[in-house]
């Protein structure tokens, strides 16, 4: 494909302002393919360009003006979007053309920059499609349609959502296999070929069939995801961990289910589900605001009841914890930050801490929170926070 840096540059800002259309779309996609180099340049002007964003936003909200604004908008609301539209895709585009030709011009290929990294930054949305082919999908670089070739789903990529549709012709009944992994410091949406709706989180892999064609709906989980089951009374939905299987009509739960987690947790929000640990000769019922819990070394479970707010506050941006070890929390952050720990000693993992902020904001304000605890203290080397105890 010939190289036209105003074309990159105005295809890139329309890719950002959402106001591409289907040709660009194909253009797009055909030369993030082209090389490394070309994924490496769209990728650092989206990062630039969405962290941008998000900081003037909440740096520049205001709850009297925005009041008076949502008023006004009722009555300019159809010519202030025609004019914000237009607004925003031409700063979009000046900061676009800007960057693609300094890296183009002055800097040579991409491929030579460092990508910039950092450290302590919140998660973004991002992960790989590993198609039944073995073809791994970059849904970061990705916008549009993904050819699969089963001829079983239509497979759409479009605003950190990745949607399943069954063909209108289905050339096979088999049960064909895709997954998708996000990795630390990563987020993502999948909607599946019934309509089930699933948030993914940090260090996450779900397998799943592109089309449900058996007498039930199967899928595999390690990881952390929010379930929004559509009903379906012929086809119960299930959910298979390392540990043991859920299994549902239609409801929404949140599964944790690291390996590296002592415990394993299902936390219903609504409905019902049957749990059966593995080797359980019997299913257990799982009711609203109930939490069942299964420590992997021993055996053991637990069904408590709780506040669900805190398993699925990460779904809404946010992080909750009440009275958690340390050692447990610090789990949940490093994956979105993806940082490691370093502790002192043993001891200061039992710490327990208790605090709410945003999941979108640096790690900073979470560290300021813990030294300002006065328990422990917390020093930032490169990716890694070393923590000991405040004696």
């Amino acid at each position: 494909m010939e190289i036209d840096h105003f074309t990159i540059a105005k295809i890139i800002a329309a890719s950002m302002a959402k106001t591409l259309t289907q040709e660009d779309k194909e253009w797009l996609n055909t030369w993030l393919n082209e090389s490394p180099a070309n994924k490496q340049l769209y990728h650092r002007i989206a990062r630039n360009e969405t962290r941008l964003q998000k900081r003037e936003k909440y740096n520049s909200f205001d709850l009297h003006s925005g009041w008076n604004n949502c008023l006004r908008k009722r009555v300019h609301s159809v010519r202030k979007h025609f004019w914000l539209q237009c607004a925003r895709y031409a700063a979009v585009l000046l900061i676009v053309v800007g960057t693609v030709f300094y890296f183009m011009q002055h800097k040579g290929s991409p491929t030579h920059e460092e990508p910039e990294i950092v450290v302590g930054a919140p998660g973004t949305s991002k992960a790989q499609l590993v198609l039944s082919t073995g073809q791994i999908v970059d849904l970061e670089a990705v916008e549009g349609d993904i050819e699969a070739g089963t001829g079983q789903s239509v497979i759409r990529n479009s605003n950190r959502l990745l949607s399943y549709q069954e063909a209108q012709e289905k050339t096979t009944a088999e049960l064909i296999y895709n997954e998708i992994r996000v990795p630390r410091g990563g987020e993502y949406r999948l909607e599946l070929s019934d309509g089930t709706q699933i948030y993914l989180n940090s260090e996450t892999r779900l397998r799943f069939p592109v089309r449900f064609t058996g007498a039930s709906r199967e899928v595999e989980l390690e990881g952390e995801a929010y379930f929004h089951v559509t009903k379906d009374k012929g086809k119960p939905f299930i959910v298979h961990t390392a540990n043991y299987e859920v299994k549902v009509l239609g409801t929404q739960f949140n599964i944790s289910s690291y390996v590296d987690n002592s415990w394993n947790r299902t936390t219903l929000v609504e409905g019902l589900v049957a749990i059966r640990a593995n080797k359980a000769s019997k299913e257990l019922l799982l009711n609203p605001n109930e939490q069942f819990a299964y420590n992997a070394a021993t055996g053991e479970t637990q069904v408590t009841t709780v506040d669900v707010s805190y398993s699925t506050a990460w779904k809404d941006g946010k992080f909750r914890f009440r009275d958690d070890r340390l050692d447990d929390l610090m789990q949940v952050i490093g994956r979105w930050y993806d940082v490691e720990m370093e502790y002192a000693d043993e001891e200061v993992k039992g710490l327990r801490f208790s605090f709410n902020l945003n999941r979108y904001d640096t790690i900073d304000p979470i560290i300021r929170i813990f030294q300002q605890n006065g328990k422990i203290n917390i020093e930032k080397e490169g990716r890694t926070l070393k923590i000991k105890q405040v004696r």
